[in-house]
């Protein structure tokens, strides 16, 4: 199920039957869907900014890609998406740093559209300054990978673990949330409709008191994959009495 529009930031929610009004103040930290430049142009977000910056902008539906292979359909409205091509011995980076930290009694939601068309894998997760493993410069805490036989794995820095319930197809997109409290030991996947509780981080890492950063990267080289409607909100709630 997808979440209401980008724009509609509050939501109000009655609570009965105790006739507590509570209020969910929902604070934007990055968002970019790749329509606000022309193909072949670097993304430029409407909220939050990139770190590092590695693809293209290309017109969906329109193009190929190094396979010879013509450019998906956007997973919703738009003209445009992001390639990860990475060739031989090159990978291809594209991680955000948020507008603020996510820090606090709060939740911070991370969603995008993924898909994986051939080869290795492509991740996407969240990054911490208070550690796990830097990837070009950025450190990342939270990384998820798309694995080219369908499954979905998470990675702590040294290998990859399956994690049940989960998978993804080729050449299809999907799209992921993950769900973070700061502080806590555990955070929410969901691929599509399926959800599950992982407590997996990258290194030695528990938990983190701040998320600074989302990503999407290709995990290897020879990887083609595309990304859309990258999102991130931290979302805190307030009880008044009416």
């Amino acid at each position: 199920m997808r979440h209401a529009p980008f724009h509609q930031w509050v939501v109000l929610a009655l609570v009965w039957p105790s006739l507590i009004c509570q209020a969910e103040s929902v604070t934007p930290l990055f968002h970019d869907d790749y329509e606000n430049v022309a193909v072949a142009e670097a993304p430029k977000p409407d909220v939050g900014s990139y770190a590092l910056q590695e693809g293209t902008v290309v017109a969906a539906g329109q193009g190929v890609n190094s396979l010879g292979k013509t450019h998906p359909s956007s997973p919703l409205e738009g003209d445009k998406l992001f390639l990860l091509d990475a060739p031989a011995e090159t990978g291809r980076r594209n991680i955000a740093n948020l507008a603020a930290p996510a820090t606090g009694d709060g939740t911070l939601r991370f969603e995008v559209d993924l898909m994986l068309i051939d080869s290795s894998y492509l991740q996407f997760g969240l990054g911490s300054d208070d550690g796990g493993k830097a990837i070009s410069g950025q450190v990342l805490t939270v990384v998820i990978s798309l694995m080219a036989d369908g499954k979905l794995c998470v990675y702590n820095g040294k290998k990859h673990t399956p994690i049940p319930g989960l998978k993804h197809a080729l050449g299809q997109w999907q799209h992921y949330t993950i769900e973070y409290k700061p502080g806590e030991s555990q955070y929410v996947l969901a691929a599509g409709n399926v959800r599950t509780t992982l407590n997996a981080f990258v290194g030695d890492m528990t938990r983190v008191a701040q998320i600074n950063r989302v990503f999407v990267n290709t995990g290897g080289s020879s990887t083609i994959g595309y990304s859309d409607n990258l999102t991130a909100t931290f979302t805190r709630a307030d009880d008044a009495q009416p």
